[in-house]
């Protein structure tokens, strides 16, 4: 369902929405094996369990707390999604990578608490035996699990690909069980109210708290997260509104000018882009973050050249931006198809810069 993703929302993010949507629309459902009271999950040292493989969680329709995450962990895993188990006596719940740098939390909610923060990424927990509710019931419901054994004690994260280490994948042998796929215009309905519960409700979050504090004092940095507010969720044009105000009460203000030229990238306008970034380079000349946003609107414009030495410039200042953009160091497009597919991908992506200090 890549065309039904909202482009200026997380890629994984969606990714791992869509997979759990796939599954409550299949008819995955929860099986308690032991009721242990109000938040008891029957997880402890102690404890005794066989654990499913994927196929048969998926053949059965049905499952433990383990079973369907070791199958969601399975599925987002098959699509080059890290993942972690989070364990803790009494619970059991999952996490996934959404790729994004700690300090780019904001992209995914602008509460903290709502999310992960491990190995300086931002990781989105999952609690999966609310399936067949909401997404954003099950990411709401892991995040106070969380939240709460972090109170009462240190929660264990355990990446998937740690495990592999020690219990190597194994092959299984053909079945003659063939999975039946849901539907898509069902998934997509389940997708669809999942994708704009989660944007209605983030957005009255960030947006109130900013329109009440620039009712009362009117500042450039409160627009630009307004601004980053909106565009996250592809409102655009009161996003460009916010910008504009911003740049009015500070013209030289950099986030504003980089924030602006995103929005023009992600509505394919990429010269009007790149004179916002290059206004930008003249207020910060060595900032490798605002070389890079150049490069990118270079490489959209075909001046693949241009592109290079930008990304040169940037890993020159700070090494962290060379396997990431590393696609832009070329001269030409000399990729296979499915290459080039993967590159325009992450070429669309961009980064919001967000102040979130005090005025």
């Amino acid at each position: 369902l890549a065309p039904a993703r909202i482009r200026a929302v997380n890629d994984k993010f969606q990714i791992a929405m869509q997979v759990f949507a796939a599954l409550t629309v299949y008819g995955i459902v929860f099986e308690e094996t032991v009721d242990l009271g109000p938040g008891g999950l029957l997880f402890d040292r102690q404890s005794i369990t066989s654990v499913k493989f994927p196929r048969d969680t998926l053949r059965q329709k049905t499952g433990d707390i383990d079973d369907l995450i070791v199958l969601y962990c399975a599925l987002l895993e098959n699509v080059g999604i890290p993942t972690a188990f989070i364990t803790s006596p009494g619970h059991l719940i999952m996490a996934f990578d959404t790729g994004l740098a700690e300090n780019k939390f904001y992209n995914i909610s602008d509460n903290r608490r709502s999310v992960i923060i491990y190995d300086n990424k931002v990781w989105l927990p999952v609690d999966l035996s609310v399936i067949g509710k909401s997404f954003l019931q099950a990411w709401q419901s892991a995040a106070g699990i969380f939240a709460d054994l972090q109170q009462t004690g240190k929660p264990q994260i355990v990446k998937t690909r740690d495990s592999w280490r020690i219990f190597e994948p194994v092959t299984l042998g053909r079945t003659g069980w063939q999975l039946e796929f849901p539907s898509k215009s069902a998934l997509a309905e389940v997708y669809r109210e999942d994708i704009e519960s989660y944007i209605e409700d983030e957005l009255e979050k960030s947006t109130a708290s900013l329109k009440q504090k620039i009712e009362r004092k009117p500042h450039p940095k409160l627009y630009n997260r307004l601004a980053v507010s909106y565009a996250k969720f592809g409102k655009y044009d009161l996003a460009i509104e916010a910008l504009e105000k911003s740049l009015t009460l500070k013209p030289d203000y950099l986030f504003a000018l980089t924030n602006a030229g995103n929005i023009y990238f992600l509505l394919g306008e990429a010269e009007e882009a790149l004179s916002y970034f290059l206004k930008a380079l003249e207020i910060r000349p060595e900032d490798p973050a605002v070389f890079i946003k150049i490069a990118k609107a270079h490489y959209k414009l075909e001046d693949y050249a241009s592109a290079a030495r930008y990304y040169r410039l940037a890993i020159s200042k700070d090494p962290k931006f060379r396997e990431s953009y590393a696609y832009l160091g070329g001269a030409s497009r000399s990729f296979t198809e499915t290459l080039a597919t993967s590159i325009e991908e992450r070429n669309a992506q961009v980064e919001w810069d967000y102040d979130l200090s005090e005025e």
